[in-house]
């Protein structure tokens, strides 16, 4: 019973094609690199999904708790952790790029054509007012195609809400349709994690 609970697990299966697909890689070589559209499709998948996976589901969150006198605390903690750890990143990026010093020692001259210099000398942080103006999108249309989780996150927080202040006549039906859309969202992404294991043969013969 256990063996076959095993078995069945998704991490379980990731694992055995990461070592089935490194030996594919070392048997095969270059020829390997046929399997690589399992992993690109696998990745276009995902990116497909997880955005408006988010966005729906923030929207459905915030609307199912927003008339509760707790969604205040729930948006203002949830906007609260997404600026502490995007704070925490930035730090340790700083702390590792200190430490390590990636690209110490290597010779760009030979790659510099192929990057712009425009932006090098634009690398200043920005202010706390800059920050949070930062965090409003000017088009939301935008900041969903860039993949901007912070500027989708305060506009869907903003929307939930206002869904759930309206008239529970009025709101329970757009409230039901983004609940069955929040659940047909996770329907597909488990469809699409069960081919996580033979993302494994995308293997780099290099």
């Amino acid at each position: 019973m256990l063996t076959k609970g095993l078995v069945k697990n998704i991490g379980f299966q990731v694992m055995v094609a990461m070592v089935l697909g490194a030996a594919v890689g070392a048997l095969m070589g270059e020829q390997a690199s046929v399997f690589a559209p399992l992993g690109t499709l696998f990745i276009q998948l995902i990116k497909m999904l997880v955005i408006p996976l988010v966005a729906v589901a923030i929207i459905s969150g915030a609307a199912n708790l927003g008339a509760s006198p707790a969604a205040g605390k729930i948006g203002v903690t949830t906007l609260a952790f997404f600026l502490i750890t995007s704070a925490l990143a930035v730090l340790l990026a700083l702390v590792m790029g200190k430490l390590f010093q990636p690209g110490v020692g290597v010779d760009l001259s030979s790659v510099e054509g192929m990057f712009s210099g425009d932006y090098a000398d634009k690398g200043v942080l920005p202010d706390a007012v800059t920050t949070l103006l930062g965090m409003i999108p000017t088009n939301v249309f935008q900041s969903l195609n860039e993949a901007n989780i912070l500027q989708i996150l305060v506009f869907c927080l903003f929307l939930g809400i206002a869904i759930a202040k309206q008239p529970r006549e009025k709101s329970k039906p757009l409230v039901d349709g983004l609940n069955t859309l929040v659940d047909a969202f996770v329907w597909m992404i488990n469809k699409v994690m069960f081919r996580t294991p033979y993302k494994g043969f995308q293997v780099n013969p290099n």
